[in-house]
């Protein structure tokens, strides 16, 4: 099945996931487009969306927003699957978030299979004073990658028995 992943990430962590996700599903063999959210114009042509976003303050990266309301739009019918990474800290880390306002609605009218929060990084100097603040606290990285395997795995098996049936 053609699946597009795309993904919205200021400082590369996000994008690692998706990577991860896109590399598993093209494993399992899917063909997979790997592409930033900006980019992603027309992601009502797939047979399956993944779409994942980095999580500030309980908000999405703008262009994932638009994305799944590009498919709202288009009353896209194929399956999407839906993660967002950023809690930090070893408290933190595993607890899921909700869906942000903005995503929540559109995402009603869609056929979402799983939504899954992944434990984000956080790297040593980041790039803008609000996350060099957050580093001296928490720097780290709380990313589980058996269970981003795991979770792709399960996005695959979904995608070979619909393509069966």
């Amino acid at each position: 099945m053609d699946v597009l992943v795309a993904y919205g990430s200021k400082m590369g962590g996000t994008a690692e996931i998706a990577e991860a996700v896109g590399t598993r599903l093209t494993e399992r063999g899917h063909a997979v487009i790997l592409t930033d959210a900006s980019s992603a114009s027309d992601a009502s042509s797939f047979d399956a969306v993944v779409i994942g976003s980095a999580l500030y303050s309980g908000r999405w990266r703008t262009d994932c927003v638009k994305v799944i309301k590009r498919l709202e739009h288009a009353a896209y019918q194929g399956p999407v699957w839906i993660f967002h990474s950023g809690p930090l800290g070893d408290e933190d880390a595993d607890e899921p978030q909700p869906l942000p306002g903005t995503v929540g609605a559109a995402v009603d009218s869609l056929d979402v299979r799983d939504v899954r929060t992944f434990p984000g990084r956080l790297v040593d100097k980041p790039s803008g004073i609000v996350a060099r603040l957050m580093a001296r606290s928490f720097a780290g990285d709380w990313r589980d990658w058996g269970a981003i395997d795991a979770w792709a795995d399960g996005i695959a098996s979904a995608l070979d028995e619909s393509q069966a049936a």
